[in-house]
């Protein structure tokens, strides 16, 4: 078996994929048994992941770039100014940041552990070895 991780970008895209696709004409969607690990990463990075897939994958919409544009700004005082935001909602500077500190930490350990799951995972594995499968990315939009 010839491993199919020849770059970082190709560690990424194993990593980072949504779903994966069997390739050949029809492009569906490969079934597998999702391991505890993997689901259990699933669960963590999902507070995050979700919201990213809506968002890229709908993000020709004016209102959607609007909606971006005025989140990011949020998430830049919140980050920068947590002070700010403090005084808006009635919380405390450290909740804001202990917040932000906990998704973050959330973040990283599910994309570790949904990783480790698809690693250890032989029939995707074994897929993925043989080149037979094609990921898809946050925010594809596929119409089945």
């Amino acid at each position: 078996m010839i491993s199919q991780f020849n770059t970082v970008g190709d560690y990424c895209r194993f990593v980072g994929a949504k779903e994966f696709t069997i390739k050949d004409e029809s492009d569906t969607t490969f079934a597998y048994e999702k391991n505890s690990c993997e689901r259990l990463g699933d669960f963590l990075v999902y507070p995050l992941l979700k919201p990213a897939d809506f968002s890229i994958s709908n993000s020709r919409h004016p209102l959607m770039i609007i909606a971006l544009t005025i989140a990011a700004l949020f998430v830049a005082t919140m980050i920068f100014y947590p002070s700010v935001i403090a005084g808006i909602f009635f919380i405390s500077g450290a909740i804001i940041k202990l917040s932000l500190f906990a998704l973050a930490q959330m973040t990283v350990l599910g994309v570790g552990l949904r990783t480790l799951g698809r690693l250890t995972n032989p029939k995707l594995m074994s897929e993925w070895e043989k080149g037979n499968l094609n990921t898809q990315a946050v925010g594809t939009f596929r119409i089945d």
